[in-house]
């Protein structure tokens, strides 16, 4: 074989080589990709269940403390379980408007940073929906109560109403002092663990399809 026809033969060789590789690549990102869209999908039905549940909590709050003006205890029980329904929808709107912003057509790490966008929205929300629980429940407890009747002023012992805030703020207080104590923990691990318990599982195996397909797109 003559020193052209080698080179000739080597080119084709590399072209094909590299239309191989285009094409794996482009197979792995398809592939990546949608399971990165699978992972993500269970926050897009719990943000719609969190919104549905805020809704039907305005929906019988409004009306109870709307009609009883004249009784401050329940107008206060009713507000603050009015003012919790819509922490409920305004948060799991704004995580769904953030979802629906996510563009699987950019360079992978433009989707990346959006994920990341997208986890730290996630957090704050948690963090408004779930510590201020440790408190809230007691007075949706009581509008249901008051729902059938029972007087949550006159019928509820006022030491176990104390008794339920105490408890509220120091879980609350306790649930802040150790989250801070581990995410600026020196152990890494430690640190990670807290903030994949804040923020899911979900977002660290997005992440993962992705980086596997930057390795590939590097290598």
């Amino acid at each position: 074989m003559e020193l052209d026809d080698m080179r000739t033969a080597w080119r084709a060789l590399t072209q094909e080589l590299s239309a191989q590789r285009q094409l794996n690549l482009a197979l792995l990102k398809e592939n990546r990709l949608d399971s990165t869209r699978r992972t993500l999908r269970p926050l897009h039905w719990g943000q719609r269940v969190q919104i549905i549940c805020g809704v039907a909590l305005a929906v019988i709050a409004a009306p109870f403390w709307l009609s009883h003006l004249g009784e401050p205890h329940l107008v206060t029980v009713g507000v603050i379980s009015h003012l919790y329904a819509l922490t409920l929808i305004i948060t799991g709107a704004r995580t769904l408007r953030q979802l629906g912003r996510l563009d699987f057509g950019v360079p992978v790490v433009e989707i990346q940073a959006q994920i990341a966008r997208l986890e730290q929205i996630h957090v704050q929300n948690g963090w408004l929906v779930g510590l201020p629980w440790w408190l809230v429940w007691l007075p949706i407890s009581l509008l249901g109560l008051g729902l059938f009747g029972v007087d949550v002023y006159a019928d509820v012992p006022r030491g176990w109403i104390l008794y339920s805030v105490g408890f509220g703020v120091i879980g609350a207080s306790v649930t802040v002092l150790v989250y801070r104590w581990a995410i600026n923990s020196a152990v890494p691990a430690r640190a990670a663990r807290a903030r994949e318990l804040a923020a899911g599982k979900d977002f660290a195996r997005a992440q993962a399809y992705l980086a596997e397909i930057r390795r590939f797109e590097e290598a």
